[in-house]
């Protein structure tokens, strides 16, 4: 009998583990929560903005028979200091927004305002964009001035000198073409406006040249021009397109599609 206890006594204390054991106690570990305090991101930072007037002077002249005009070129040039993508950086910005102009009297001729540019980071011949261009083949120079710059391209504000009246009048139609445009550049006494772009398997190429006549900016001449190739071909094509303004309407004088192998310039 008294061995029955002490066997039914053993089993009761393993069933409890403390049959010939120490029961061990149970450990929790909890996890550490580390407020770290709170800063402002390098990122965000931002020193005031500098900004100086600006107050420009060029002096020309727009005909071989007339004296020197002065050109007098205000605005706001600004300077900004902070980081971009948490490298530091420096934004400048021009924006000239007036064109005060004296004839060669010194006499105030005209105030050319209620526009804007917007340059970053870019001036042209050190004159904030201002230049005297021949645009209407009349023998006087016209005036342009760079409105903003792209990133392949100059969209400019252009004033034609009106002799009749002396005064540079606005035009609108060669602002509309440096808008939609991506390239606009004089050549050989022509307005030669470029634009580019992919097709599924090449490139294009579009081209018209303006001359000016009857008071307005008239298309004389059109060209379109495409690389491609055919079904993965180790060659390809070269097609151009050419049209010409006769006897009052744009007419193709020349249609081509010549081949071209690799490595060859197309």
């Amino acid at each position: 009998m008294k061995k029955l206890c002490a066997w039914i006594l053993c089993a009761v204390l393993l069933g409890l583990g403390a049959c010939g054991q120490v029961v061990p106690e149970t450990t929790v570990t909890k996890a550490t929560t580390t407020i770290m305090p709170t800063t402002t991101s390098e990122a965000s930072i931002r020193l005031p903005e500098i900004t100086e007037p600006i107050n420009h002077t060029v002096v020309n002249r727009i005909h071989p028979d007339m004296g020197e005009f002065t050109f007098t070129l205000k605005g706001v040039f600004t300077r900004r200091y902070g980081r971009e993508y948490y490298e530091p950086s420096v934004i400048e910005r021009i924006n000239i927004n007036i064109i005060e102009i004296r004839d060669e009297n010194g006499s105030l001729l005209q105030v050319l305002d209620g526009f804007e540019t917007y340059q970053d980071l870019w001036t042209e011949n050190n004159d904030y964009g201002f230049g005297l261009f021949e645009l209407n083949n009349d023998g006087y120079l016209d005036i342009q001035l760079v409105r903003s710059v792209g990133h392949f391209s100059l969209c400019r504000y252009s004033w034609l000198w009106d002799n009749q009246q002396r005064l540079f009048v606005s035009n609108q139609q060669l602002n509309e073409l440096y808008e939609s445009w991506l390239e606009v550049t004089l050549d050989e006494g022509r307005i030669r406006c470029m634009s580019k772009g992919f097709l599924p398997n090449g490139m294009r190429w579009e081209f018209e040249w303006y001359e000016y006549r009857n008071d307005m900016f008239v298309l004389v001449e059109s060209m379109i021009t495409e690389s491609y190739s055919e079904d993965d071909e180790w060659y390809g094509y070269v097609y151009t397109l050419v049209k010409k303004l006769i006897d009052g309407e744009m007419k193709t004088v020349s249609e081509t599609r010549e081949k071209f192998e690799e490595g060859e310039e197309p």
